[in-house]
């Protein structure tokens, strides 16, 4: 009688497994896609296809649990062109929640360690990091290869904009 919730990947997921954890207590699973523009899924190496999200948000909603998509911007080939996909495929397969968050190169991660490649200027104080996001003051990502300053934080405010209307 324990009511839980869960993290997966998209690509491991089985109309069975759901079927036992739905059985089992499960009432959400929460899948990282970050994107649903392919150039940026496969620049970040996620190792995940469409299809396969498509996929797992069905096989959810079959099983009866609850799907959330944890999205991401900011990444060097974010555009508009991964606004505009992204709320299209929102709007194509319906997951019953998404949460949206900037990207935050994290210690120790590859674009941290490559953060010059990606002209991000990162802080010298790690205290820093719990300013960043979508609603702190500031984000470390201040534009992408496609978006200088000024398009990128329209593109922040779009995609932001996009999901509420979604969501209604």
């Amino acid at each position: 009688n324990i009511k839980w919730t869960c993290n997966s990947r998209v690509n491991t997921v089985s109309l069975s497994m759901l079927k036992a954890m739905k059985e089992g207590g499960c009432r959400k699973i929460s899948f990282g896609v970050e994107s649903a523009d392919l150039k940026v899924i496969e620049s970040i190496k996620k190792g995940i296809s469409l299809d396969q999200v498509k996929t797992a948000i069905n096989l959810s909603k079959i099983a009866g649990i609850s799907s959330r998509l944890y999205l991401m911007f900011g990444f060097w080939e974010d555009s508009n062109t991964s606004v505009d996909a992204t709320l299209k495929f929102l709007y194509e397969n319906q997951p019953d929640e998404v949460q949206l968050a900037l990207l935050v190169p994290l210690p120790g991660s590859k674009i941290y360690n490559d953060a010059s490649k990606y002209e991000i200027l990162l802080p010298e104080d790690l205290e820093e990091y719990f300013y960043a996001g979508i609603k702190g003051p500031h984000s470390f990502i201040t534009h992408t290869k496609y978006l200088n300053s000024d398009q990128y934080i329209m593109a922040v405010e779009r995609l932001k904009q996009g999901i509420e209307e979604w969501r209604k």
